[in-house]
C-alpha cells in the first residue's frame, strides 16, 4: 500500500493513496475506469472517545475521480463526483474522439475528506468512424467465359456479353439474403450502359422488375429467373401487378427489407418512360 496518507486527529491514518485507475474501455467520446476497494487504516489513538486498535480498516467513504486534457494540462476537473463506498468504476462521457486525457483518482476519508490523488493514467480515445469508400468491380455473370472473368480481376475492359450485369439504374433496392446480394428493380435510361451490357440494356429501358444476385465473395452477378408464387401476398394489396403474370411491374423508389430468408418490396412508383416522373404511384407489397 503506498505510504502517501493523510493523519486524521487522535492518530488515525486515513486514506491512503489509492492505485491508477484501470482503463476498462475508450469509446470514440467516453471512457470506463474501474479501480480496487481503498481501505483506510487506523493506528491506535493516544487517548479520548478516538481510541482504536492498531491496524483496523475500514472502506474509504467515497471516491472522486479527475480529469485534464493532455500533458500540457494541469487543470484537473471532477469528472465523476459524489461517488459511494462501493463505486469501483466509473464512464467519463462527452469526450472528443482521437483526443488524449489523463484521469486520478481520490479516496474520501470519513474524517479527513479527500485524500491524496493517484497517479495519473493515460489513454486516447478511439478515433471517429472513418466514412472510406473504396470503388468494387463485380465480375460479369457465372456463365460469362474465362477468358472474360480474368480481364476484369486483372483491371482490364472487357467486353461483357448481354445480361453480364445489371444496367446503370436509379431508385434501386438491395438487401441481403443467406450471404447474397439482391439487387431488384429500379430506372434505367437504357441508352448508355457503357457498353458492358450491350443490347439488353436498351431493350431494359424504363423502370425494371428484375432481380440481380451478386455474390460478395467471387463478386459475381447473376439475373435471377421471376416466377409467380402459388400464393402471392398481391392478393392482400391494391394494384401494381403485371396484367395476368402474378409478377410485381417495373418500379423504382420502392421499399425492400429482408425478413425470414425473403425479401419483401412494397410501394415505388412505375415510370411508363423514363424521362418523366408521371408514373403511377403504388402500393403493393410482394
Amino acid at each position: 500500500m503506498p505510504e502517501a496518507a493523510a493523519l486524521a486527529p487522535g492518530g488515525l491514518l486515513d486514506v491512503p493513496q489509492p492505485p491508477a485507475p484501470v482503463v476498462a474501455s475508450a469509446r470514440q467520446t467516453s471512457v470506463r475506469l474501474t479501480w480496487p476497494a481503498v481501505l483506510t487504516r487506523a493506528l491506535p489513538a493516544v487517548r479520548g472517545p478516538l481510541a482504536t486498535a492498531p491496524g483496523l480498516t475500514s472502506p474509504a467513504a467515497g471516491y472522486v475521480l479527475e480529469a485534464a486534457g493532455g500533458p500540457p494540462s494541469d487543470e484537473w476537473t471532477q469528472a465523476c463526483a459524489s461517488l459511494g463506498p462501493a463505486a469501483r468504476g466509473c464512464t467519463v462521457s462527452g469526450l472528443s474522439p482521437s483526443t488524449l486525457y489523463r484521469f486520478r483518482l481520490r479516496a474520501i476519508g470519513a474524517r479527513t475528506g479527500a485524500g491524496q490523488p493517484s497517479p495519473p493514467v493515460a489513454v486516447r480515445t478511439a478515433p471517429a468512424d472513418a466514412n472510406r469508400w473504396r470503388p468494387l468491380r463485380p465480375l460479369p455473370s457465372r456463365g460469362s467465359r474465362g477468358s472474360t472473368a480474368r480481364a476484369a480481376m486483372l483491371g482490364l475492359a472487357p467486353s461483357y456479353g448481354a445480361g453480364a450485369r445489371p444496367p446503370p439504374v436509379r431508385g434501386a433496392s438491395m438487401v441481403s439474403i443467406q450471404g447474397r446480394l439482391l439487387l431488384f428493380g429500379g430506372m434505367s435510361a437504357g441508352a448508355d450502359c457503357g457498353g458492358v451490357v450491350g443490347p439488353a440494356c436498351t431493350a431494359g429501358a424504363g423502370a425494371s422488375a428484375s432481380t440481380w444476385e451478386l455474390d460478395p465473395v467471387t463478386w459475381a452477378w447473376r439475373l435471377l429467373p421471376a416466377q409467380p408464387a402459388a400464393r402471392t401476398l398481391a392478393r392482400l394489396s391494391s394494384g401494381g401487378g403485371a396484367a395476368g403474370s402474378g409478377l410485381p411491374i417495373g418500379r423504382e423508389r420502392h421499399v425492400a427489407v429482408a425478413v425470414g430468408g425473403r425479401m419483401y418490396v412494397w410501394g415505388g412508383r412505375g415510370h411508363p418512360d423514363w424521362r418523366g416522373d408521371g408514373g403511377p404511384f403504388l402500393g403493393d407489397l410482394w
